[in-house]
């Protein structure tokens, strides 16, 4: 995910105040966050999640409250599209999850970027920017998505961890 941000952003990535940025903070996370969740370790991504959204709470008092409500509206909504790359991953789908990651990701952007951009925007900007942010959505969580769906099939074809179909589970019973 990174090789694929460093090509896209060159070194604007490593700028805490460029939105490029969130390829170095956002996709790692919600790699954790898949990671857990397909080795069906729920809490433990919950607990991430929320770990990660009290840390963007915590710079309410230096950067105001709409930049950190943003960003914690941001990790909840991506541990629930996590949550849905699983879901889809249990029900049978072994490819192409990716390619629904990375829209979600890109709505979610699009839906907090008026609260993370609150009083910074006028105009015609807006329209560029919810743009821009929707692009870097698209761009994380494809790459994101891309990266655990290899890896759940490298797993699969070595045997390790197989996920049950939950379906399967009930026809058995």
């Amino acid at each position: 995910m990174l090789a694929a941000a460093l090509a896209v952003f060159r070194l604007e990535i490593f700028d805490p105040d460029a939105p490029a940025f969130h390829c170095v903070t956002i996709g790692p996370l919600m790699a954790a966050l898949l990671a857990l969740l397909r080795s069906d370790r729920a809490a433990a991504a919950v607990a991430v999640a929320v770990g990660f959204a009290l840390l963007r709470l915590g710079f309410v008092r230096s950067e105001g409250w709409a930049g950190p409500a943003a960003g914690a509206c941001l990790v909840f909504g991506a541990l629930v599209i996590c949550v849905i790359f699983d879901l889809l991953a249990r029900y049978g789908i072994r490819l192409g999850k990716f390619l629904v990651l990375g829209p979600l990701l890109a709505g979610l952007y699009v839906a907090v970027t008026p609260l993370a951009e609150l009083g910074r925007l006028v105009g015609s900007e807006l329209h560029v920017t919810l743009l821009r942010w929707a692009f870097l959505g698209v761009l994380i969580g494809d790459a994101t998505g891309f990266g655990v769906e290899i890896a759940d099939l490298a797993a699969a074809a070595r045997g390790i961890g197989g996920k049950q179909d939950p379906r399967a589970a009930m026809q058995g019973s």
